[in-house]
């Protein structure tokens, strides 16, 4: 039986643009649901401003770490999607 690998080669043509964007849409959407639970937990005393406060620093969180993933990963897809391009007019295919 003959295993199948993912090769780089399969890595740069399975890569798309448009659905890294999605990924980073949907992430953004669940970070604004958190935030919304969190400003609903707000006025619930005793304990709804520390719930707050402790959501509000984990939306903080993923935030931040999904401006890494868009930075870095954005940028290596692009540079990917630019090279496969590249190589697709050089080769004369549409």
């Amino acid at each position: 039986m003959e295993q199948h690998t993912f090769g780089w080669r399969q890595l740069f043509g399975a890569v798309r643009l448009r659905d890294f964007a999605d990924m980073v849409a949907g992430e953004l959407k669940m970070i604004g649901t958190s935030a919304r639970l969190a400003a609903e937990a707000f006025p619930k005393l005793p304990f709804g401003p520390l719930a707050f406060l402790g959501a509000m620093l984990l939306v903080l969180l993923r935030l931040v770490l999904l401006l890494f993933v868009a930075v870095f990963f954005g940028t290596s897809i692009l540079l990917i999607s630019a090279v496969r391009n590249a190589v697709r007019l050089v080769r004369g295919q549409p």
